[in-house]
């Protein structure tokens, strides 16, 4: 199976993981929960919250430094396995920049970008991950990737300046040159895919919230990506001790 992962992500810059493979339903539950009473009881002038222009709420940072639950999944044995068997992540691993997306209705989009526009590492020891709680589809939100965006020789340009105030996005235009994937899946479910691959997300515009989370896994040797004391830049060790 493992081999079967790195294959399909190796062409097509990403790959799928059903929840099967590394979540049981206790855990799901009680990651359900916790995201329910983290939108629920939202702390105002709490500097983890992240707000789109118009006032919505867009994500929680340092999400695992926050909700313990998040933590223990970040160290989930499995997708730590995946992480490294997709990449040449070494035996000691990271989590990096976290954050929990609760994707409510009428917040916007997350605009295309590229991750590693961000960061500056390296796709051989690096790879994001993304760990959709809920079923996803264009309605309510669902990741969009840009074929074979991955392969190019350099960044796309991030010029666009809509949806959270100091970052900057991939321009329409542009990415409308590539073929789009629409990942309508059935959740919950777990996305790997390579830091170079152009990506977003739709609109929710359903009644129901749609939970995800997302990281980086970094080999923990390596300094040469962007490190900042904001909390935006979490990042913290997931092994060698897998918590399930």
């Amino acid at each position: 199976m493992l081999l079967e992962h790195k294959n399909f992500y190796k062409e097509n810059g990403y790959v799928i993981i059903p929840g099967s493979e590394f979540l049981n339903k206790d855990d799901h539950s009680k990651l359900l929960n916790v995201s329910d009473k983290l939108i629920n009881n939202i702390t105002q002038g709490d500097d983890n919250w992240v707000y789109n222009t118009n006032g919505t709420v867009n994500k929680l940072q340092g999400a695992v430094t926050v909700e313990p639950e998040f933590f223990k999944l970040a160290k989930n044995k499995r997708l730590v396995e995946i992480a490294q068997s997709i990449t040449n992540i070494g035996s000691n691993v990271d989590c990096y920049i976290s954050k929990f997306f609760p994707q409510q209705k009428g917040g916007s989009s997350t605009l295309w970008h590229q991750d590693n526009f961000y960061f500056n590492g390296s796709p051989d020891n690096i790879v994001s991950c993304a760990i959709y709680l809920t079923d996803t589809n264009v309605e309510n939100g669902c990741l969009r990737v840009a074929k074979n965006t991955h392969n190019l020789d350099s960044f796309l340009e991030h010029t666009s300046s809509s949806g959270i105030e100091g970052i900057t996005w991939i321009p329409d235009e542009i990415i409308n040159e590539y073929e789009i994937v629409d990942l309508v899946e059935k959740g919950p479910y777990a996305v790997f895919f390579n830091i170079n691959i152009a990506h977003g997300c739709y609109t929710n515009t359903t009644n129901k919230n749609r939970y995800s989370l997302a990281w980086e896994y970094i080999d923990s040797s390596n300094n040469s990506v962007i490190d900042s004391k904001d909390n935006w830049c979490d990042r913290t060790l997931v092994t060698p001790k897998y918590l399930f």
